[in-house]
């Protein structure tokens, strides 16, 4: 009596996936030997919009070494000074709850933590993210 494995057959969005994958790793692959030293991730994926409820995070937020942008086509783009050397990454947006944010995929999925969402005080806009006060540029 041997043992039989059987494989399902994978399905379109299996591929989809695959294909993405790979794309997303090629890409990340050029940037990084385009960028020399600096993290960089260029992404293929496809963004989706920003859902309305979470418009008040579209802009560019700076506090501290961070600088953070998101686009209303649910890019987001995060620099942080690293003091020898900057980190960045663009990647689109893959989930948003009340108090996180899911960007990336893969190996450069980056989890970011919304601490307080975006409100305005005096005449400023101000959000927490990480811990880090960002102010709306």
């Amino acid at each position: 009596m041997g043992l039989t494995v059987r494989l399902a057959e994978p399905t379109v969005a299996d591929i989809m996936m695959l294909i993405r994958s790979f794309l997303f790793a090629a890409s990340c692959l050029m940037a990084v030997s385009l960028g020399g030293c600096g993290a960089l991730a260029m992404l293929t994926l496809e963004t989706a919009p920003v859902p309305p409820e979470k418009s008040a995070f579209i802009g560019v937020w700076t506090g501290g070494p961070i600088t953070l942008e998101i686009l209303s086509d649910g890019t987001l783009s995060h620099t942080e000074d690293k003091g020898s050397y900057d980190s960045k990454m663009t990647v689109p947006i893959a989930a948003w709850t009340d108090d996180t944010i899911t960007a990336g995929a893969g190996p450069f999925e980056r989890v970011f933590s919304v601490d307080a969402s975006p409100h305005q005080e005096s005449e400023q806009w101000t959000m927490t993210i990480d811990g880090q006060v960002l102010t709306r540029q």
